[in-house]
């Protein structure tokens, strides 16, 4: 199959067309997509409405990579069987089972696609084929490499599926359909679907306001806690899934000291008289636990919120397992978002459809976002920390047994989190006058502190929420911090960490105001330069080679940033343009989102609260040090907070049916049990699909968080350029010599403090070193990924004398969760530990030792692979400015402009003389599209 001269692009399978073909050619090219499957597809109906299709590859098998043989595989299974299945309206999504590192993963690939119009009306086929080749591309940038041990199809479908009465395509039929979509695809793939409909458009609130809500202090909440086992469900299981043996909770009184006496615990064992099998008597208890929990709470009269530590990521799952099969006959609503559970409320439905909420199931962990042993000796060293226990050697044989001790480790936790949850919520009451009980996470509580304390919605400081095309713009130049190994090796170096790095840029101007979009920036008509501009610019940059150090990020096919010389187009905060500039960068900005340049409306809140802290510590008061500090640290990342993102909801088959057909953003659906279904959406507005909470809009302002990741680079340059410097995270240095006396200060905002004096230090990645430090006798470790446990001091050393080893090992993910089933399971896997020289190239001596690094460097556009919109930036910009028609005037894309235009003058001089006009269609169509 060739690619059409015209739409050839590098690394993308878009372009192709089929019209040529003979019948012949095409058996052919399915003959090799069908060596790679392992037998016949396989097809089941789990629930009503519901069918999933399978097919497996076999060894070798195909890479993400191979998009036109996949994006035919998915096809076929549309064709073979989806297709003659469905009644009505019908969606679908896609599937990939991926090995990366030796591990399958089962991986949704986009949200629903439709395979049918609103009236039930099937999309011509090649539509179809243009939705899943553009699905499978965006998944090839990231996955290239990664093998596909098979795909799968999930339909929904309005009417009934019935396999044994669907109309099967002959072989021959089966080819002509596939034939004809991929022939029609090369026709249309500049098309889009007709869309569906309008959707109303839905009004939020342009600005951020005042917190202006009259909020009441609950002296009530409940903590609790679950300690688990590992057990096999079947004996064919692979896998060990956690199981609870023990639980507890304790009610806590803000007017009364917490107290060991009022937990009441449960233990799986004491019900082994009255249930044979272990999974029985772990849900006996669990009925026992939260039954006595509600009927506390309806004593009282009003709902209550339960703290688990670690909610979202361990007990929650259970919780919502067993409340989803126990509790048929209330509402289960939880809130969560890409896969991390934030609550669980549990509803009481009345028999005329009324709800009642009962319990709120919240995550302490979210708001103090530190492991409960390091809050137990900042908040309630007095308790005396954090018990011990083999948590690994608990069997059920040895229930009996360890009964006491596994009840006093439970109740020490459970005491614990009561202790410092109650001491947090004084504190912040005391403070600021919220109650911890109405926010989920600490990022909401510091946005809240915020406009409920310091911040003035006037014309001055009024911080206005972007709309989507500027939200999606902006976010381009978000970048986060700047994390870099520049030298492997050093001995006798200086650690500084800088003191709050992103409070204290939040002092510096500030986006503010209402934006406007000018599109001329890099015209010679346009009166604003560079020096006068303050927002978000997209601009073509030239770095010099000669910069060992580039300052501005770039953004990779595969999500990788760097930081390079050459030459890119990208969108920056126009201060580190600037910044930029003045180290010899050269700028040439397009257009861009301006703001009025505004004094921070930050200030109180961070002096007031940095000021606070230090009191805090001065006093040894650990605990208003930690809040303080985690408050202050906490609110520029929520301005940044994405909108798009995936939302779980618990719903019944039915709804799931009508989910899946009828919402925009549905990707999957599981079946919990008979009349249940966990649902999964994809939805612009966070937390706004199915009304999970209320109407209320995310309070995004991503401009502010990626002005302040802006000026926390241009903060660290100085430092990190310096040519001593080894390496740096984001807010911290290592350096051979030591720091100018004035830019040190163990206390001053932004003041860089000295942490530890490096006798040695082996930088191997980002976030993956090893320092021996003169102030600890153990190595200090850091390795970011599943093999943290086996970099020791030995492998850094080894992985230094030949930084392209790899070493695949074993290892063992004791909290893997399983949202398919509710489970959380203990799972062998295999990882691949090496180091893979992504952000910058490694240097080595005569001798082959790797001694030093030097920055990545792009080079001339390639112009085959480049998209329609960078052509017509550069050239316009090639028009308006001569000395980069000089920067480039050798260059691949400057040669291939002038072909293009002497080949299209021969064309319009070769027209003239016919006495025919050149259509638009004769020029090439990737330069004028």
């Amino acid at each position: 199959i060739q690619p059409a001269r015209r739409h050839t692009k590098k690394k993308n399978m878009n372009y192709m067309r089929y019209e040529s073909l003979t019948r012949e050619q095409f058996e052919r090219f399915l003959k090799d997509v069908h060596k790679c499957y392992r037998g016949e597809p396989r097809y089941v109906i789990p629930y009503e409405g519901h069918l999933i299709a399978v097919q497996d590859f076999e060894e070798p098998y195909p890479k993400a990579g191979a998009v036109t043989m996949l994006a035919s595989a998915f096809m076929e299974l549309l064709i073979n069987r989806v297709y003659p299945s469905i009644q009505g309206s019908a969606k679908f999504t896609l599937q990939y089972r991926l090995n990366i590192d030796g591990n399958p993963i089962n991986i949704t690939l986009s949200k629903a696609i439709k395979l049918t119009y609103a009236d039930g009306t099937r999309i011509a086929n090649e539509f179809i084929l243009k939705e899943i080749i553009n699905v499978l591309n965006k998944y090839a940038e990231n996955y290239q490499s990664c093998d596909v041990e098979a795909i799968s199809v999930r339909a929904y479908s309005e009417g009934s599926i019935d396999l044994n009465q669907a109309s099967i395509p002959t072989k021959d039929e089966s080819l002509n359909y596939l034939k004809g979509a991929l022939i029609k695809y090369s026709d249309i793939n500049n098309l889009e679907i007709p869309k569906m409909g309008r959707r109303s458009k839905r009004r939020y609130q342009s600005y951020i306001p005042v917190d202006k809500t009259e909020m009441k202090n609950k002296t009530l909440f409940f903590v609790a806690d679950l300690e688990t086992l590992l057990l096999k469900r079947r004996d064919t299981d692979v896998d060990k899934t956690h199981v609870p043996y023990a639980g507890g909770y304790m009610m806590v009184d803000m007017e009364k000291r917490v107290n060991a006496d009022h937990i009441t615990t449960f233990y799986a064992h004491d019900y082994s008289k009255v249930c044979q099998d272990f999974h029985d008597m772990s849900e006996k208890m669990l009925t026992e636990m939260i039954n006595r929990i509600v009927k506390d709470v309806q004593r009282r009269g009003s709902s209550m919120v339960v703290y688990f530590h670690n909610l979202s990521q361990f007990d929650g799952i259970m919780i919502l397992s067993f409340l989803t099969k126990s509790y048929k006959n209330c509402h289960i609503e939880p809130i969560m978002r890409n896969d991390c559970i934030y609550s669980i409320k549990l509803y009481k439905v009345s028999k005329n459809g009324d709800k009642r909420l009962v319990l709120t199931f919240m995550d302490s962990y979210l708001l103090l976002k530190v492991k409960l042993a390091d809050l137990a000796d900042s908040f309630c060293p007095e308790l005396g920390g954090k018990g011990s226990f083999d948590h690994q050697n608990v069997t059920v044989d040895k229930l009996p047994s360890i009964r006491e001790d596994s009840l006093t480790y439970l109740k020490q936790d459970i005491l614990i989190t009561a202790a410092v949850m109650q001491r947090a919520k004084a504190i912040i009451w005391e403070e600021y006058g919220i109650d911890i009980l109405k926010v989920l996470t600490i990022s909401a509580l510091a946005l809240k502190i915020f406009r409920r304390v310091y911040y003035k919605d006037d014309d001055d400081n009024r911080i206005y929420i972007p709309d989507d095309n500027e939200a999606q713009f902006i976010r381009e130049g978000y970048y986060g911090g700047h994390t870099d190994v520049y030298k492997p090796y050093g001995e006798n170096l200086y650690y500084y960490d800088v003191n709050s790095l992103y409070p204290s840029s939040m002092l510096d101007d500030m986006p503010i105001g209402k934006t406007r979009w000018v599109s001329d920036l890099g015209s010679k008509k346009s009166k604003i330069v560079l020096n006068d501009m303050f927002g978000f610019i997209r601009a073509f940059i030239i770095c010099p080679k000669h910069i060992k150090k580039p300052l501005l990020p770039y953004k990779k096919d595969d999500g990788t940033i760097i930081f390079p010389t050459g030459r890119f187009l990208g969108v920056y905060f126009s201060e580190e343009l600037k910044y930029a500039v003045s180290l010899g960068y050269k700028v040439y900005p397009i257009c861009g989102y301006i703001f009025d340049r505004k004094e921070s409306p930050f200030k109180r809140f961070v002096y007031d609260i940095y000021s606070k802290r230090l009191d805090a510590k001065a006093k040894g008061e650990k605990a208003l040090d930690f809040i303080y500090k985690i408050t202050m640290n906490s609110l520029y990342g929520r301005f940044g907070i994405s909108p798009e993102s995936t939302t779980t909801q618990i719903v019944s088959t039915e709804e799931s049916r009508k989910l899946a057909l009828y919402n925009d953003g549905f990707v999957q659906s599981y079946e919990l049990s008979s009349d249940k279904c966990l649902v999964t959406c994809k939805n612009v507005r966070s937390l706004d699909l199915l009304k999970l909470s209320s109407d209320r809009p995310t309070y995004a302002a991503v401009q502010i968080s990626a002005a302040v990741t802006g000026y926390a680079r241009i903060r660290m340059h100085p430092f990190i350029s310096r040519d001593d410097c080894y390496y740096t995270d984001t807010d911290s240095v290592v350096v051979e010599r030591e720091l100018p006396e004035e830019e040190v200060s163990p206390t001053a905002l932004g003041k860089f403090k000295h942490e530890h004096f490096v006798e040695y230090g082996i930088f191997l990645a980002p976030k993956s070193y090893m320092l021996k430090a003169s102030s600890v006798d153990q190595p200090i470790i850091k390795f970011k990924g599943a093999g943290k446990d086996e970099a020791d001091e030995e492998w850094f050393i080894n992985q230094l004398a030949d930084p392209r080893a790899k070493k695949v090992i074993s290892y063992v993910r004791k909290f893997s969760r399983n949202f398919r089933e509710l489970l959380v399971q203990e799972k062998m896997c295999k990882y691949t530990m090496g180091l893979e020289s992504k952000k910058r190239e490694y240097v080595f001596d005569k001798n082959g030792v790797w001694v030093d690094t030097k920055p990545c460097h792009i080079g001339d556009f390639d112009v085959k692979s480049i998209n329609p919109t960078s052509y017509r930036i550069i050239m316009n910009l090639l028009e308006e400015n001569e000395d980069l028609r000089n920067e480039f005037s050798n260059s691949e894309i400057m040669i291939a402009n002038r072909e293009i235009k002497a080949d299209a003058a021969k064309k319009r001089k070769a027209s003239k003389l016919r006495g025919k006009p050149l259509r638009g269609g004769d020029t090439p169509s990737h330069i004028e599209e």
